[in-house]
Order: structure tokens, then sequence, then C-alpha cells
């Protein structure tokens, strides 16, 4: 991105948020500056912050 106010969009983008409860399992198939994108049980899609996520063991 230039720093004179203007940019060229490269990719699709959803800033979407997705709701999530401790201990859940959702996948996640895309990291992007510290947030991650994430599926549920349900199908539903979103982002999650890294720092509330886990790997399972």
């Amino acid at each position: 991105m230039r720093m004179d106010g203007t940019a060229r969009i490269l990719r699709d983008y959803s800033s979407m948020e997705l709701t999530v409860s401790p201990g859940e399992v959702v996948t996640g198939f895309e990291t992007v500056e510290g947030w991650i994108r994430c599926r549920n049980a349900n199908g539903d899609e979103g982002w999650v912050p890294e720092e509330n996520c886990s790997p399972l063991a």
C-alpha cells in the first residue's frame, strides 16, 4: 500500500469475526497478522485472534 492514502485490492477479503466459546474446536485455514480464519462445526467462517487459539494435542 502506498502511504498517500490510495491502495489497490489484491484479493477478496472479509473482516467477519467468528464468535467462539472456550473449548470449541474449529478448523483454521489462513493466518494473517495475528488472526486465524476459521470454520466451526456448523460451517460458519470468520476470523479469530490467534492469541485466543491453541493447537489440539
